[in-house]
């Protein structure tokens, strides 16, 4: 049951485009158990958080009225803690969560309430705004690559983005050499990420794909969504296609095509330790492109969805 405290959010009480969202207040829990209550200091805008926006991840509204909070990756302090989580009040954190009909579960607020193994430390050298760019779309390049052998070949598109940026830096780690694509403007940032041959994007990118690898890739990670049509052709037979979001693609040679889920390593503290400490050994780069008030949370959304975004969108409460 809903203590009556409310804390600030950035809410929504009907589906439809950046203006549903709102400043609103909504109520929140003690937590319980191994839950954990954190004061957000940042949360990052994602790509997610548009779809859940439109309706497309919880699909309802609740009956009572009460607002829904999305957003998936956060920063801040530790304010309360349940009987049994491992974290202590303080403690500076990042977080990953998944925003569903309980307001206190999205990260578009003041306060959050997650299991423990959904934290890690907040990266040393790293303020609240930075270390909230990471969990969501490190886990996601990290899940893409876990299915798949180290080494050899792989294509990423869409280097530029969070994801993308995140497969190559990854990929370098585990041994890959790495052909990703860049818009001119892009080409010394996807270099510097790490890609050791940049192609020009655009059409007939899988032909260009083929030609700086010089072979087939072993596997494309499409973090662009460009899609299985125009990249497959670059894949070898008994290679991997990884994409971002589901389609009804389905492959017609040897080739075992999955989708990334970030989520599915939103409770594997081993994961998200791991994303915490390549940062601070400096193999990750988090990159934030603009900072809003929550007040302005409609603006970020439109950014986002302008397009050509060159890190992250980030919602800061301090």
């Amino acid at each position: 049951m809903h203590s009556k405290e409310q804390v600030p959010a950035v809410g929504l009480t009907g589906f439809g485009g950046p203006e549903v969202l709102r400043l609103v207040d909504v109520p929140i829990t003690e937590p319980e158990g191994a839950q954990v209550r954190v004061h957000v200091k940042a949360a990052t805008v994602n790509p997610t958080d548009v779809l859940f926006r439109t309706g497309r991840i919880t699909g309802r509204l609740r009956e009572d009225g009460c607002p829904l909070v999305p957003g998936m990756d956060f920063a801040g302090v530790v304010s309360a803690v349940g009987d049994s989580a491992t974290w202590s009040v303080g403690d500076r954190v990042i977080g990953a969560t998944l925003p569903g009909m309980d307001p206190a579960s999205g990260a578009y607020s003041s306060q959050v309430i997650v299991q423990d193994d959904s934290l890690t430390t907040l990266p040393t050298g790293s303020d609240f705004v930075s270390g909230s760019t990471l969990l969501m779309n490190g886990l996601t390049a990290l899940r893409a690559l876990d299915d798949l052998p180290p080494g050899g070949m792989l294509g990423v598109t869409g280097g530029a983005g969070a994801v993308g940026g995140y497969t190559i830096q990854l990929a370098k780690i585990r041994g890959w050499t790495v052909v990703a694509d860049a818009s001119p403007g892009d080409v010394s940032l996807i270099e510097n990420l790490g890609a050791d041959r940049v192609i020009a994007r655009g059409d007939d990118v899988g032909e260009r794909f083929l030609a700086a690898a010089g072979r087939p890739l072993d596997a494309v990670v499409d973090a662009a969504l460009i899609g299985p049509e125009d990249l497959m052709p670059a894949v070898r037979d008994n290679g991997w296609f990884v994409t971002v979001r589901p389609d009804d693609w389905q492959p017609e040679r040897a080739i075992t095509k999955f989708m990334t889920v970030c989520v599915a390593y939103f409770h594997d503290r081993a994961k998200i330790d791991y994303l915490r400490d390549r940062v601070e050994d400096g193999s990750l780069t988090l990159r934030v492109a603009t900072t809003y008030e929550p007040s302005q949370a409609a603006e970020a959304h439109r950014t986002l969805e302008r397009g050509r975004v060159r890190g992250r969108l980030v919602l800061d409460w301090t």
